[in-house]
């Protein structure tokens, strides 16, 4: 590993680093989209500060990643990343205070999976396969949509072999 990075460290322009840790993600469940990231991360620390009493907030980290739709338009489900200690106690708790509501929390994993070409590390949006996946048989041929169809084809084939080797 070291004769790599050494390789990669005489080459100029490549910039070779660490990976660094990252911080933990936490879903909250049904949070009502009014609400600013600023807001959700203030009442959170306000409300729930049972939870983090003992802690000395300026090591503590707080922020919204990012938010996803629910199916009622009025709430969502904002993904936190905080820091580690903090992160245990709110799954521990399984369920947090926010303006008038208590709202469930899960762990939330840091991966991300196209849902076109079914690879990790990017969405449908920008993905750059030019034909889809099936999600259902992993076929380039059709979408997830035609999935059942082209299964139920392939039944039916099948069954005619079966009744043609049966017949001889």
């Amino acid at each position: 590993m070291e004769a790599i990075q050494n390789k990669m460290r005489s080459r100029k322009e490549i910039k070779v680093e660490a990976a660094k840790a990252a911080n933990p993600l936490l879903i909250m469940k049904g949070v009502m989209a009014y609400h600013k990231d600023a807001d959700i991360i203030e009442n959170v620390l306000a409300q729930n500060k049972h939870l983090v009493k003992d802690i000395n907030l300026k090591e503590v980290t707080i922020r919204v990643r990012y938010r996803k739709r629910a199916r009622n338009q009025l709430q969502c489900h904002p993904v936190l990343e905080l820091s580690p200690s903090v992160h245990r106690r709110f799954l521990e708790a399984g369920k947090l205070y926010i303006d008038l509501q208590k709202v469930a929390v899960y762990d939330q994993s840091p991966l991300v999976q196209c849902a076109k070409c079914l690879g990790f590390g990017h969405t449908k949006a920008v993905c750059g396969e030019k034909t889809a996946t099936c999600s259902y048989c992993a076929d380039k041929t059709h979408e997830w949509e035609n999935a059942r169809v082209e299964k139920t084809k392939r039944g039916t084939e099948m069954q005619e072999l079966l009744e043609k080797r049966d017949q001889n």
